[in-house]
């Protein structure tokens, strides 16, 4: 009885294997692209959507207790969509095409 592994039956089976292989090889290739594609995507939607961690967003919270007074007071001078302001337009009738 022989113990081991023998070269030819390995060289045939392996050879057995690629020859399936190569019978699917579009299928397996598109399978992969599309795993691959997955996973990429969920890569990066995982990355974009968790917040940063580093010195820079920590040092943020500490801005946000003394926000600028000159900021504050621009935005104040801001309109609400809901207030209507009365445009002055000239009378008469108005040709935009008129040079």
């Amino acid at each position: 009885m022989k113990q081991g592994l023998d070269l030819n039956s390995l060289t045939h089976s392996t050879g057995k294997f690629f020859q399936k292989l190569l019978k699917f090889h579009y299928v397996v290739s598109i399978t992969l692209l599309v795993v691959g594609v997955a996973f990429t995507t969920y890569y990066i939607n995982s990355i974009l959507s968790n917040p940063a961690t580093d010195a820079s967003t920590s040092q943020s919270s500490t801005f946000s207790d003394k926000f600028d007074t000159v900021t504050i007071k621009k935005v104040d001078k801001f309109k609400y969509s809901t207030e209507t302001t009365k445009l002055d337009q000239p009378s008469g009738r108005i040709n935009p095409f008129k040079d």
